[in-house]
């Protein structure tokens, strides 16, 4: 009888550090489930560029209406993220034409469109302040990104231009790309723009200061945290560069397929370790930002089932929440739980990972395998400790 209940508790033991394993394994390596995700607010569905911008607790949208059968208004919305209640709507750009960028700063809303319109939208009514068109035919801005003082604008066909952010007056424009400007992000006065390089543009006067071209694929999306730049390929990879020293300090594909693009980086203010990124997978990911090893993955969003394609169009971070916009209309939020593992327990996390892979593939074998080792081991146990009644070999 004393035999039989150390086998139990032996096994007991191996099920509970078997499914310690397993939890350990999908704990460390994603975010908590969805707290939040809509497809619509009010009458307004998410278009299909998933195009937003998050200030003060308020998120800009690009959203769509069908206010007659076969047709549509695209708008920009701001919503109450405290209340989920819809704050605005404004439908200064053209009635049907797509909604590709959206970014905001201390009082106004800029939103570029299909149909090569710039609009400057007052942020707490929605008001328009000024807008302008491109005097070209079948261009448009896919990226837009605003300081205190100007507005930066990527344009099809290479063209970047800085407008005045009170008034909408060109300042400047070059066209030193030789491909579509699909991303800018503004840092201690420089413009840094994804194309066919990365360049490095003086936000005052509009001069090149320098270009970094990849090995790999093209950049599609540009991130500035302190010194580094983290840079996002059309082959699914992110590379960290640093600006003090002029070199690459690590590279990482993490997203599933080669040609997998990143679509958006982002990290937190103050920083906590990590930068996110999204793919047209759809998948997001974070990374430490130290070396480039991924934290955590999530697909969330689903999977690509034709029509408009579920890529991420783009990443905020507010706080411990992380929202992601999709081109299948679709914004989710999830909670990113937990600090960054690093030295011992980045190392335990990694082997739990790879332990709990081969668990959830192979769980019964498995599962198997440890009631009979746990088995043996209380055999062993037994012949050594246990009492047969005389019948041992430990019996005097």
């Amino acid at each position: 009888m004393d035999k039989l209940k150390v086998i139990v508790v032996v096994i007991i033991l191996v099920a509970a550090v078997f499914s310690a394993i397993i939890v350990d394994g999908s704990t460390r390596q994603h975010p908590s489930e969805v707290v939040w995700q809509r497809r619509r607010i009010d009458d307004y569905s998410i278009n299909d560029q998933g195009a937003f911008s998050i200030s003060e607790n308020v998120m800009f949208v690009g959203a769509r209406s069908f206010p007659e059968r076969m047709a549509r208004d695209e708008l920009v919305i701001a919503v109450d993220m405290d209340e989920n209640e819809l704050l605005w709507n404004h439908s200064h750009h053209e009635p049907t034409s797509r909604i590709f960028s959206v970014c905001s700063n201390e009082d106004k809303v800029f939103s570029s469109c299909h149909s090569g319109q710039i609009i400057a939208a007052d942020i707490e009514t929605g008001e328009l302040i000024w807008n302008y068109t491109h005097p070209a035919d079948y261009t448009l801005s896919w990226a837009i990104q605003s300081t205190e003082e100007r507005v930066y604008t990527g344009w099809r066909h290479s063209e970047l231009i800085a407008f005045d952010e009170e008034t909408g007056e060109i300042m400047w424009n070059h066209t030193l790309h030789q491909d579509d400007i699909l991303d800018i992000y503004v840092e201690d006065d420089v413009v840094y723009t994804a194309s066919e390089k990365v360049m490095a543009t003086d936000a005052e006067t509009g001069d090149e200061l320098w270009t970094y071209s990849l090995q790999n694929g093209e950049p599609a999306r540009v991130f500035v945290k302190e010194t580094t730049l983290y840079i996002g390929s059309t082959e699914g990879e992110l590379i960290a560069y640093d600006l003090e020293k002029e070199e690459r300090i690590w590279s990482s594909s993490h997203h599933d397929d080669n040609d997998d693009w990143i679509t958006s980086i982002t990290s937190i203010d103050g920083g906590n370790g990590k930068v996110y990124t999204g793919s047209g997978g759809p998948s997001v990911i974070a990374v430490d930002a130290e070396d480039g090893e991924k934290i955590w993955d999530h697909q969330y969003h689903g999977e690509y089932t034709g029509g408009s394609s579920p890529h991420i169009a783009g990443i905020e971070v507010v706080e411990d929440e992380i929202y992601s916009a999709c081109g299948a209309r679709r914004m989710i939020v999830v909670e990113d739980e937990g600090g960054i593992t690093t030295g011992v327990s980045r190392t335990f996390s990694i082997i739990s990972s790879a332990i709990s892979t081969v668990l959830a593939d192979y769980w019964f074998p498995t599962l198997l395998i440890a009631v009979a080792v746990g088995g043996v081991i209380a055999l062993i146990v037994g012949e050594d400790k246990i009492d047969f009644g005389g019948k041992g070999p430990n019996t005097r």
